[in-house]
């Protein structure tokens, strides 16, 4: 069965010479892992090599018995390109990412959670000051332990 739905991408790997193994929270599917065959190609229906940050929307099949999806197509649009021009704003943005891997399980979706974490990434891509990045931070983790339920 085939599934569309809007992501950014929260985490890759290399898995072969010309694909990548890359985890995405999805608006409608939230956390999910897929392997891109041939995205490391030059020409390949992912629109390049897939990075972290990068956001679009993606066509997908998940099968009853496989641990990872299988990506067919993915639209790239460039939406956090001034992320990786600040060392902090990137920090910052990486730490989130990485929390949210952390803090969420394949396949069950959180209410909010793909918005807060764009409104993050938004935001935090704007900073030039590393204060302001680190404030943007923790309120990003204050509405992630929100969400999760976590919030003390």
């Amino acid at each position: 069965m085939l599934t569309k739905d809007h992501v950014i991408c929260i985490r890759k790997t290399d898995y072969s010479e010309t694909s990548q193994i890359v985890t995405f929270l999805g608006k409608d599917t939230g956390k999910f892992s897929a392997i891109a065959k041939g995205a490391k190609r030059k020409k390949n229906s992912f629109g390049g090599v897939i990075e972290i940050f990068s956001t679009g929307d993606v066509v997908f099949s998940q099968s009853q018995t496989a641990k990872l999806a299988n990506l067919a197509e993915f639209n790239q649009k460039p939406s956090f390109i001034y992320l990786r021009s600040n060392l902090h704003s990137l920090n910052c943005g990486l730490f989130a990412a990485e929390l949210i891997d952390k803090f969420t399980q394949e396949h069950c979706k959180e209410s909010g959670m793909f918005e807060a974490f764009e409104a993050f990434l938004c935001e935090v891509q704007t900073c030039s000051k590393a204060s302001e990045a680190l404030a943007f931070l923790i309120v990003f983790q204050m509405a992630l332990l929100n969400i999760n339920g976590s919030l003390p």
